[in-house]
């Protein structure tokens, strides 16, 4: 998010609307599937509770039916990838999804305990969101 400058206007009376985004540095940017993209979203910034209720139903038809028509109106000639097989390279990249957040969060609680600010608390809920990393993931791999 630091990486991104946005402009907003008002729609409404103090309503704000995002109309523009800019990048300010491209120089970590990747060019890959959008399997890779919709991991890192998924396993860094949905909260736990939807993705651990909503992941299949996110995965297996909103955002892929969502892309396919987002292709669909850019080039209707594109050759795109079925159904089937996103779903089938999402399970074989999963666990880049959450070694992504298990990095992140580690090195976030690494931050902590590096300013004496870490309690018994804090490890807890450090423990309890990689558990839920990987039951997330267990119950995607059951399902899928």
């Amino acid at each position: 998010r630091e990486n991104l400058l946005f402009r907003y206007k008002s729609t409404l009376e103090s309503h704000l609307s995002c109309c523009d985004v800019i990048f300010k540095d491209l120089s970590n940017s990747h060019y890959g599937s959008c399997v890779l993209d919709l991991l890192q979203l998924i396993f860094t910034a949905i909260d736990h509770h939807v993705r651990e209720n909503f992941m299949a139903d996110l995965v297996c038809s909103v955002y892929y039916h969502s892309f396919a028509k987002s292709v669909a109106s850019i080039n209707n000639n594109i050759c795109m990838f079925s159904k089937k097989e996103f779903i089938k390279e999402f399970d074989l990249n999963i666990m880049y999804g959450f070694l992504l957040s298990f990095k992140i969060c580690s090195e976030l609680h690494q931050d902590a305990l590096d300013k004496e600010k870490v309690t018994s608390t804090n490890y807890v809920k450090h423990k309890d969101y990689v558990l839920a990393l990987v039951r997330d993931i267990v119950q995607f791999k059951c399902n899928a």
